[in-house]
């Protein structure tokens, strides 16, 4: 979703018992929700991505940090890099909200004053394709991460105690697929034809999600 705290957590004030978010994003709903993490995912496949004039990240100084929202984990990410470097935000450099990682990309290659972005694949991929420049996986600059998860409310979950257990089973199975090498290829093929991408940007999401560096945890823990 594009939206921040408050646009996307449907389990903390509405019908949904069970959804999947980053777990960053969701502290904010769980402090006023009996929300919990029931399963890992990965940490986030997130680059930053930055104009090409960018040669260190101090050079973000004076520009823009484009964001989805400015309360969600891309934007969390991109605030504790500047951070480390002695960025302030809001003084040495302004926040943009403009959406959706495709968005983003549009943003940075039509206003070069839009210096950063932290995207996720395969849209860090289609940005490098489009002449920006990634300085890498943000887990290389904050440490370990826990992106993705799924997570549900409390009492949902105690009167659902079946139902949550299929669930964690099913995704677990579907990810031992994902996984194992032989089934790279047809992966692949699945993202060209759900996110209409060229079959070589397939082919490294692939790679990415499967490593297990930067790739999704392996058991989903």
């Amino acid at each position: 979703p594009a939206g921040g705290y408050g646009e996307t957590h449907t389990p903390a004030g509405g019908d949904a018992g069970i959804g999947a978010h980053p777990v960053q994003t969701n502290r904010l709903a769980a402090a006023q929700s009996p929300m919990f993490v029931v399963m890992g995912g990965d940490p986030g496949m997130n680059d930053l991505i930055t104009q090409p004039t960018v040669g260190k990240l101090t050079d973000m100084k004076g520009g823009k940090l484009v964001v989805d929202a400015p309360d969600t984990a891309f934007a969390f990410q991109a605030y504790r890099m500047s951070a480390d470097v002695g960025l302030v935000r809001g003084v040495d450099y302004q926040v943009v909200k403009v959406g959706r990682g495709a968005h983003r990309i549009k943003a940075m290659l039509e206003d070069r004053s839009n210096t950063a972005a932290v995207l996720n694949i395969p849209y860090s991929l289609e940005a490098q394709r489009a002449g920006l420049k990634s300085f890498g996986d943000t887990t290389d600059y904050i440490g370990p991460y826990q992106a993705n998860s799924a997570f549900a409310l409390r009492p949902w979950a105690e009167a659902n105690r079946d139902l949550l257990t299929r669930y964690i089973a099913a995704y677990v199975e579907c990810l031992r697929w994902v996984m194992a090498p032989e089934n790279a290829a047809d992966g692949a093929a699945i993202l060209v034809e759900d996110l209409n991408v060229e079959r070589d940007v397939a082919a490294e999401c692939v790679r990415r999600l499967t490593s297990p560096r930067t790739g999704f945890e392996p058991n989903a823990e």
